[in-house]
């Protein structure tokens, strides 16, 4: 998978949407408001927080419903694609959607190039929306456990144990839930918290990483470089790049 592009737009009330037709699969997010969508012949009326997958080739159009009507979307490359356009209900109302969703954000608009993390966390968004079309009270109560709560975890190992899990059945449990392995999500955190301080503090860079984890500063650049493609040093010099 692949991420092409992502971006957000508020189309408050009778502000149109398209007309476009792209040659990739997108997905499309109402995260405010309500929205109309067209997607070939089929009229969506989309709520806050429900979702759609319009398949390549086919064209769409709409306007925003509400006054503070907003989308997140994001065009993607694929290995299989549906035909048909399929609409989620809720599901970017429930914390860890809305996390994956801002983490994709801020990860989209820090990298210079598709790192494996980006492709990760799409990759586990959609899986959220086709595995699991309804996002039952249950799936919150398994997530609130498998996620780190609290003082964020240093390695696996914590997880598992908050859990009360093995490292073997957490890691498991983890793929099935998030769709991405404790090692990405965890990595994710402590690179987003290094992001943070590398735009609103001067600490070292050494500081840094060990304040978000790292036993040495080889370790944070590597994961540092894998999310974001660039060194921490070039981050703070440069800022957020877009890719």
């Amino acid at each position: 998978m692949r991420v092409l592009f992502h971006g957000t737009g508020r189309y408050p009330s009778g502000t149109r949407i398209g007309p476009a037709c792209w040659p990739h699969p997108d997905l499309l997010i109402a995260m405010r408001g309500a929205i109309s969508l067209t997607v070939g012949k089929t009229l969506f009326e989309m709520s806050e927080g429900d979702a759609v997958i319009i398949p390549p080739g086919m064209r769409f159009f709409g306007e925003g419903r509400a006054p503070n009507a907003a989308i997140w979307v994001m065009h993607y490359k694929r290995g299989t694609c549906r035909k048909r356009p399929k609409v989620y209900r809720g599901t970017a109302q429930g914390s860890f959607v809305r996390e994956l969703l801002g983490e994709i954000t801020l990860v989209y608009r820090s990298s210079t190039r598709c790192t494996p993390y980006l492709t990760a966390l799409a990759e586990a968004l959609i899986m959220r929306l086709e595995v699991n079309d309804d996002f039952h009270p249950a799936s919150d109560i398994k997530q609130s456990r498998l996620l780190p709560q609290g003082q964020a975890a240093r390695n696996v190992r914590e997880m598992a144990n908050a859990a009360g899990l093995s490292n073997s059945h957490y890691r498991s449990q983890f793929r099935q839930i998030s769709g991405m392995t404790p090692r990405q999500y965890l990595r994710g955190q402590k690179t987003g918290k290094a992001r943070e301080l590398l735009r609103e503090t001067r600490l070292p860079i050494k500081e840094i990483a060990e304040r978000v984890g790292y036993g040495d500063v080889v370790s944070f650049h590597r994961a540092f470089t894998a999310v974001h493609g660039c060194t921490p040093a070039r981050f703070r010099r440069e800022g957020p790049l877009i890719a």
